[in-house]
């Protein structure tokens, strides 16, 4: 408790140097001087708000992870040390943690064909022959690293007489998130075709 105390009054100072460069933050440290140019300001409050991470770290030890980051980009260097949240590994370097990024985190509407335009690709999967009388099998994979949205059948030839599909649908024995899978049957009599799957793929 303690500590949020210290780091929330540290944020709070921070603001009061945004909002109000003439209001003194703490003991030791200088206002602003006036007709200052941007870039002096900028450097003036680089300062200030690397005085006011001193002071926190001198009454609580040294900073450490988030904290730690908060310091460094303060003080305009590479962050360093452990991730957390959303991140994992290591900065100044890391990466999403596993699972971290779901639909809550975007807001409605975000995400459309706009965001996903180059993304897309439409893979088909190869030939199955499906003679007279019989039911046979197509499978289409989406390449690695690829996720896969939907899919469906397709028969080689136009003249489709005879034929149905009996089932279309990502498979349940195998990799769930790339690969579909597509059963079709031919009667009797009627004449032979080719089979196809085929899935749109995102990532791909």
């Amino acid at each position: 408790m303690k500590r949020n105390a210290l780091i929330s009054a540290l944020l709070a100072a921070v603001v009061a140097v945004l909002v109000v460069p003439s209001a003194t933050l703490a003991e030791g440290i200088p206002k602003q001087k006036p007709h200052q140019t941007t870039s002096q300001q900028l450097k003036s409050l680089r300062k200030q708000v690397t005085r006011l991470l001193n002071l926190v770290s001198a009454q609580q030890g040294r900073l450490t992870g988030d904290e730690q980051t908060l310091a460094g980009l303060a003080k305009g260097t590479t962050p360093v040390g452990l991730a957390s949240g959303v991140l994992s590994g290591n900065y100044p370097s890391p990466t999403f943690a596993a699972n971290s990024i779901t639909r809550d985190v975007f807001r409605a509407g975000a995400v459309g064909p706009v965001q996903l335009s180059g993304n897309l690709a439409a893979v088909q999967g190869n030939a199955v022959a499906v003679p007279s009388g019989t039911t046979q099998v197509a499978t289409v994979t989406c390449p690695a690293g690829a996720r896969l949205l939907s899919g469906g059948p397709e028969w080689g030839s136009a003249t489709a007489n005879g034929t149905a599909i009996i089932s279309s649908s990502p498979t349940f024995s195998g990799d769930t998130n790339r690969t579909w899978v597509v059963q079709g049957r031919i009667d009797s009599g009627a004449p032979g075709n080719q089979l196809f799957a085929e899935a749109l793929c995102l990532g791909a």
